[in-house]
């Protein structure tokens, strides 16, 4: 599926309870298309991502909370996913790391 700016920018405009209610759909549709096995976690990203949105005054600062989410995630210095390469084939392993204990429990990173 094409994604066609125009159209869901005119519909944020003109209808935004069906915006939303269509926005939610094609979320859905596309997780449900994923597979079983990845249901579970893609729902509950979702909902990570909605409450950041709901939690916003504005469209920018949800754009701010969902791009540090994301950075949180991959720039997470405790669970680095790894590629290695065996006969071939690869994979990934998570490299776990202890924290230090005078540590902050979360670390922002600013860009």
């Amino acid at each position: 599926m094409k994604f066609n700016f125009e159209y869901w920018m005119q519909l944020q405009r003109s209808d935004p309870d069906m915006f939303e209610i269509e926005r939610q759909r094609i979320i859905d549709h596309f997780i449900e298309s994923t597979g079983h096995t990845n249901n579970r976690k893609l729902h509950g990203l979702q909902f990570k991502i909605d409450a950041e949105r709901s939690r916003s005054t504005n469209p920018l600062g949800a754009c701010i909370r969902l791009n540090q989410m994301l950075l949180d995630h991959v720039f997470n210095p405790h669970d680095i996913p790894v590629k290695t390469s065996q006969a071939g084939c690869q994979k990934n392993i998570i490299l776990k790391f202890k924290r230090k204990t005078n540590e902050k429990e979360s670390t922002s990173y600013r860009y």
